[in-house]
């Protein structure tokens, strides 16, 4: 593409649906999020690998934060079961459940719905980017539905890590 008069110059972004060799990982969050209803052309193995990154991220950020919101309560509930065994009240953890105060909305809860939108404002823009990732490797999108599949999923990451194919061209949109 270096000879190709319509390629964008050097540290700028191409529109999104052309391939971004070059994309770096601050750059790839804000052309997904901004790609998440184009389904036709192509992305680079870096466009797709560094929102994949991200998603893998914020997902583990958000994982962490729960355990550490949760884990208060857990400790909570191990003393209660403790105790209640160490007294003879029973051997079980369903006694210590019921000495555990029910708090209503807890910020576990808050984010775990917190989680749940992120996970959906994600999902459109994932598949998207995996849509033209798969056409830049010169195979039609529908493989993303390898995700649904259990145990296929494995081929599907194997089809995004592949190497861009140009010759063809079936998918450019």
């Amino acid at each position: 593409m270096s000879g190709d008069a319509a390629a964008p110059p050097v540290g700028t972004a191409p529109p999104v649906g052309t391939p971004w060799p070059e994309a770096g990982f601050v750059a790839s969050l804000p052309r997904a999020l901004r790609g998440w209803r184009t389904f036709r052309g192509r992305a680079s193995r870096a466009e797709f690998w560094w929102w994949t990154l991200w998603c893998w991220l914020i997902s583990a950020v958000l994982g962490v934060v729960g355990i550490l919101l949760v884990l208060p309560d857990l400790i909570a509930l191990v003393e209660v079961a403790r105790s209640s065994m160490a007294s003879g009240g029973g051997s079980t953890i369903a006694v210590g459940l019921q000495e555990v105060p029910d708090r209503g909305v807890t910020a576990g809860n808050a984010l775990a719905i917190v989680s749940a939108v992120v996970g959906l404002v994600a999902l459109l823009p994932t598949v998207a980017v995996s849509v033209r990732r798969l056409h830049d490797t010169n195979r039609t999108g529908w493989w993303t539905v390898l995700w649904f599949v259990p145990f296929l999923q494995v081929i599907a990451w194997v089809l995004l890590a592949d190497r861009s194919n140009p010759v063809g061209a079936r998918y450019d949109g």
